[in-house]
């Protein structure tokens, strides 16, 4: 029997389980997708297996004391200051080409490592999938963690992500996720709405990152299953 099933769905599982998809526990789901955050943001290739050691709370624990430890030293300090401005830069830019134009400005919204780190995409996620085990457990049973995301952040019903779909299928584009943040949070500035634009946005790919990475895999094992058995 084949260890994988087409129509199981990635994120269909509650956070506070550990039932297994793939022969993979929800845990390293988890600890993959924050993986696949570092990747990005490192700009490094995917990995072949999925079986991690580190969890999300190591991972965002690491990135906090890489920080703190950074503003010791006045050079990575400095970088840091720059860094920060020009990522305000970029986002003031998004801002006035938003306004303008409806588009989405490249290079703040650009899956690259610099932006990747000043998203803080990460605990924005960690935080996000706290609170849904607390306060929402029906609708992420109901709907799975990927879609019920996608519901809370940009409206999006018909995103799923699933080996069967070979991905992530109903992805939305950059303007809508950004539309959608500001038509629905009035009561934030632009630069938080653009902030959490961005955050949704990244992780919205992660999740199609993630999808491509677990249906390689299954193509992977089940050649491997049917070569052995030949």
């Amino acid at each position: 029997m084949f260890p994988f099933k087409i129509s199981t769905s990635l994120f269909s599982i509650p956070l506070y389980t550990q039932t297994s998809i793939n022969m993979v526990s929800y845990t390293n789901i988890k600890q993959l997708l924050g993986l696949v955050f570092l990747l990005a943001a490192n700009a490094s290739a995917m990995p072949t297996s999925p079986t991690i050691t580190a969890s999300l709370d190591s991972i965002a624990s690491n990135l906090n004391s890489s920080a703190a430890q950074n503003t010791t030293t006045p050079e990575l300090s400095a970088e840091a200051r720059r860094a920060k401005a020009q990522d305000d830069a970029y986002r003031k830019l998004a801002i006035y080409h938003w306004q303008k134009h409806k588009e989405c400005f490249g290079f703040y919204f650009f899956e690259e490592r610099a932006n990747m780190q000043a998203a803080n995409a990460v605990e924005h996620y960690l935080e996000w999938t706290q609170n849904t085990a607390v306060f929402y457990p029906n609708l992420l049973k109901r709907y799975g963690e990927a879609t019920l995301f996608a519901i809370q952040s940009w409206n999006g019903y018909g995103f799923r992500c699933s080996i069967g779909d070979g991905g992530c299928i109903n992805q939305p584009t950059c303007e809508y996720v950004l539309a959608h943040a500001e038509s629905h949070n009035e009561d934030m500035t632009p630069d938080e709405v653009f902030e959490l634009a961005r955050k949704n946005w990244f992780i919205m790919k992660l999740f199609v990152s993630l999808a491509h990475q677990f249906r390689h895999s299954w193509v992977s094992a089940r050649f491997q299953l049917l070569y052995q058995h030949c």
